[in-house]
């Protein structure tokens, strides 16, 4: 590591960014090189606080997960204009660290920790579980320095749960181009964030609140364009982590304008940030550095779903509020009502449908182009890839059973259905 930057520098490279962001929207390559060097001073701090979070998290919970990163550049840039009078040498998250849980009370057992700890020095902590943000946001932050070091680190800790609404925030904003996390003007979809929260949580809403969240989802076609690009995005994510050397320590994570990602494996984190610099230089797109105490497809599609765009649980629990309304008005015999859910419930089946049978021919393909040198690893990702179908079948199926059987009360209609067949034809190929 070269020589660090003085506070006084860093204070002066974060005015002229300001000022050139204003100007022209752009980044000198000095002020460029000089904010990476920043961010690279926080790496001895990162992997201290990265490490002491590892060991914690094992001796809570066998299947927490711990990651780390740098703050991306572009979040950076966004923040220096959305706060005019902040000091870049005083911003606390540059860097950060991350470890999911199962349990809150392992949560606080390792806040605990952190508090005991004479080696660290706890700057600032929220505790957004007790006290969601007004999104909905849910969490415990603390930022910390140990004695060793002088750069800030901070630390969230969540559950699996709270994550998978964290992220479910950022994937909207992903697909609809909206900044929520970062305090988007967008009201209607910071209000059905909220509502989500309070789902997530088992609270009842009004029946005002989750007519407004179901309308909403529907105008915005949440549930469905979700479909559409988890469809596409599970067999090429797959198929590109397969291809890749991913027994190496850090991966750069780009998510490209087509919603696509890619990954990159490093076993050096310097040749790692010099290509997140080059990628950053050239084009700026959408990704993250990380550092995994378990690099495998499944726990990094876990931390980073807004990235990985192949599956959310947050896209079913909504369809099952969708059910529940659809019940009501069937029961109520509105049928009105009754008749327009039917409708879409009828286009999210048609939707389900043509993924399945893209990517039931694209996995097919696979097998028989790769059939004869399927490793034991790649049949163990691959299985993963016939149950995420498998499970999308079934639930296309238990949809069109729904409103198959209730609409025949109002009509003729029919309609057959014959994945089963083509599954079970690659499941016995796959373990032949």
């Amino acid at each position: 590591m070269t020589q660090a930057i003085s506070k006084s520098k860093v204070k002066k490279t974060g005015r002229k960014i300001r000022k050139e962001l204003k100007e022209s929207n752009t980044i000198s390559k000095d002020n460029l090189e000089c904010l990476q060097h920043y961010r690279l001073q926080h790496i001895p701090a990162l992997k201290i606080c990265f490490d002491y979070l590892v060991r914690k998290g094992k001796n809570e919970e066998k299947g927490s997960l711990v990651v780390f990163r740098l703050k991306r550049i572009d979040t950076i840039k966004r923040k220096i204009i959305r706060f005019p009078n902040m000091d870049l040498s005083t911003m606390q998250d540059i860097a950060g660290c991350r470890i999911i849980l199962n349990q809150e009370k392992s949560i606080y057992r390792i806040v605990k920790e952190f508090e005991g700890n004479k080696d660290f020095s706890i700057l600032k902590s929220n505790d957004y579980i007790k006290e969601p943000s007004e999104t909905g946001y849910s969490s415990y932050h603390l930022i910390v320095k140990h004695h060793s070091c002088d750069s800030p680190v901070e630390i969230q800790l969540r559950t699996r749960t709270q994550h998978y609404w964290a992220t479910f925030v950022e994937l909207l904003d992903v697909v609809y181009k909206e900044k929520v996390k970062e305090g988007s003007s967008n009201p209607k979809l910071q209000k059905f964030h909220y509502l989500m929260s309070l789902t997530r949580d088992n609270k009842k809403l009004t029946t005002r609140d989750l007519e407004f969240l179901l309308e909403y989802e529907k105008e915005k076609k949440i549930i469905k364009k979700s479909i559409e690009i988890f469809g596409g995005n599970l067999g090429l994510s797959l198929k590109k982590w397969l291809e890749s050397e991913n027994n190496k320590e850090y991966l750069l994570l780009i998510l490209d304008r087509k919603l696509n990602p890619t990954f990159n494996f490093f076993d050096d984190y310097q040749k790692a940030e010099n290509s997140y610099l080059e990628n950053f230089s050239s084009s700026e797109p959408n990704m993250v550095l990380i550092h995994s105490n378990n690099l495998e497809f499944d726990k990094i599609q876990l931390a980073y779903s807004n990235y990985i765009l192949t599956n959310h649980p947050a896209i079913i629990h909504l369809l099952n509020l969708h059910l529940e309304k659809y019940n009501e008005f069937k029961i109520n015999t509105n049928m009105k009502m009754f008749i327009k859910y039917y409708e879409y419930m009828r286009e999210l089946i048609e939707t389900f449908q043509s993924k399945i049978d893209v990517e039931l021919e694209e996995l097919s393909k696979y097998l028989s182009k790769n059939e004869d040198k399927l490793s034991y690893d790649v049949k163990f990702i691959i299985e993963k890839w016939l149950n995420s179908l498998t499970k999308r079948y079934q639930l296309h199926q238990s949809l069109f059973k729904i409103i198959e059987n209730d609409y025949k009360k109002y009509s003729n209609f029919k309609e057959k259905i014959s994945k089963k067949t083509t599954l079970q034809k690659i499941l016995y190929r796959l373990h032949s």
